[in-house]
């Protein structure tokens, strides 16, 4: 890695915690200013959430995030994930998740539309920051609806756990669960521990402009006792649902919109199967709008999938002027990263890179949508042995080679490609680096990776 790249990857992540919360801001100031234009559902699912003074976040399984998003269709799935374990976010750990939105039919109007978003995991536990506070849940599920009804906004819903632990032990769920510190259960005499099951949060009601229900299996919060101040919170088994505007009677409206979208890295075996720690502005065809996530070290797997190791990596996307018309902003998707290694399930292919960077750009120009990009990559292994990222590197399986018999193993570099997803609607993803495990009989893809993704686009006239 260059100097200026170290440089740059040390002065992004100083200030990284920081940073992190603003752009939150600033993408919910965004959200909003675009739903209030026109009507749409919205809705998120989470498996599980961890924050800790209202900074650092962990939230490794979760579909359309952030919350108060347009609805898509989106779904993350993980066997088992291991993440965090510093003394800054604390730990999460989950077996058997998912995470699920989806809206149907697809393409029918708004107001015959079901819009649900669903989180499932056969386990989860999270652990505080200090290490002596283990949240345990098993057989979780949450889930919500909506949908029109006589022409009004309807939902339902419901939470669903088989038991909760406290460090190991069990404990009641019929009502809040607290425990004050004592030194000596886990928390100092300062604080205290809160626990609330089935919790439903509601805002919003039939008059105002947005309305969303979120039903949390389990809400943990440990306090401090002087002022009230949550000083780390998670929840367990999350699921939003809601409108912007009235679904049920408005037609539905196509707003011009700039797009965007970064990520990392990717290695995905299915539309559901996919692992994908470090992304901004996560909902496919996501309208565009300000979000930074990035971590130092960073290494998750799944026995299903396989497994991504980052080091050093962020993921940014910007809209300026963020309140001006579009015919006057800026849409830019961003990645950086150190290290990367990605490892399929079976452990044959082993890609590394010792560092990728992407760019990409949409703004007026002369009166129609323009786009541009770039992305880099230094030092790419493919099980141990350097490779060439200036042209196209195909592997044909022979058992010797490292590549099973039976499979190609497919990488390109650098490319630009152009879809279409719906009418009026263009995408411009630039990947870093693209790999792909094909089935040699018919060059079916078996798994598909990406080192470096920018993405931007546009719906509607923009222009």
């Amino acid at each position: 890695m260059s100097a200026s790249m170290r440089t740059r990857l040390g002065v992004r992540h100083a200030v990284l915690g920081l940073l992190a919360l603003a752009a939150w801001m600033a993408a919910s100031s965004a959200i909003a200013a675009d739903t209030a234009s026109a009507a749409s559902w919205q809705c998120h699912a989470s498996v599980a959430t961890v924050r800790v003074s209202g900074l650092a976040k962990l939230e490794p399984v979760v579909a359309n995030s952030p919350q108060g998003r347009r609805c898509y269709d989106d779904a993350s799935g993980l066997k088992d994930v291991d993440l965090g374990g510093s003394n800054s976010a604390g730990q999460i750990q989950i077996h058997g998740a998912t995470a699920r939105t989806d809206v149907s039919p697809n393409k029918a109007l708004q107001r015959n539309q079901t819009a649900s978003a669903d989180a499932t995991a056969a386990s989860v536990h999270i652990t505080d920051p200090t290490g002596k506070i283990i949240i345990g849940v098993d057989g979780l599920r949450s889930n919500g609806k909506a949908s029109c009804v006589n022409g009004q906004f309807s939902q339902s819903g419901n939470v669903s756990f088989a038991t909760v632990t406290l460090n190991g032990k069990p404990i009641p769920t019929d009502g809040i669960f607290k425990m004050i510190g004592d030194g000596l259960n886990g928390l100092p005499t300062s604080q205290l521990l809160k626990i609330s099951f089935d919790e439903v949060q509601k805002t919003g009601d039939a008059n105002s402009i947005d309305q969303s229900v979120t039903r949390r299996a389990v809400h943990v919060q440990i306090l401090n006792r002087s002022d009230g101040r949550s000083v780390f919170e998670a929840s367990v088994g999350e699921s939003t649902i809601g409108r912007s505007g009235n679904p049920c009677t408005d037609p539905p409206v196509i707003t011009p919109r700039w797009m965007c979208r970064s990520s990392v890295a990717r290695i995905q075996v299915s539309n559901l199967l996919r692992l994908e720690p470090v992304v901004a502005n996560t909902a496919p065809q996501a309208n565009c709008a300000n979000d930074l996530e990035g971590v130092n070290t960073i290494n998750v797997g799944s026995a299903s999938v396989g497994g991504i190791q980052v080091e050093a990596a962020s993921a940014q996307t910007t809209l300026a002027p963020l309140n001006a018309d579009t015919m006057f902003q800026t849409a830019t998707s961003d990645t950086d990263t150190g290290q990367v290694t990605i490892t399929t399930a079976d452990g044959k292919t082993v890609l590394e890179v010792d560092a990728a960077t992407s760019h990409a750009s949409a703004s007026c120009v002369n009166g129609a949508p323009s786009f541009s990009g770039e992305t880099h990559v230094v030092n790419v292994n493919l099980n141990g042995h350097p490779i060439s990222p200036d042209d196209v590197f195909e592997q044909i399986g022979d058992g010797v080679n490292g590549t099973p018999l039976g499979q190609i193993v497919h990488i390109e570099f650098n490319t630009h490609t152009v879809t279409h997803p719906a009418s009026g609607t263009v995408l411009h993803v630039f990947d870093a680096i693209h790999l792909q495990v094909l089935r040699s009989e018919d060059r079916a893809p078996l798994v598909d990776a990406v080192v470096g993704e920018s993405t931007v686009g546009a719906r509607g006239n923009l222009c």
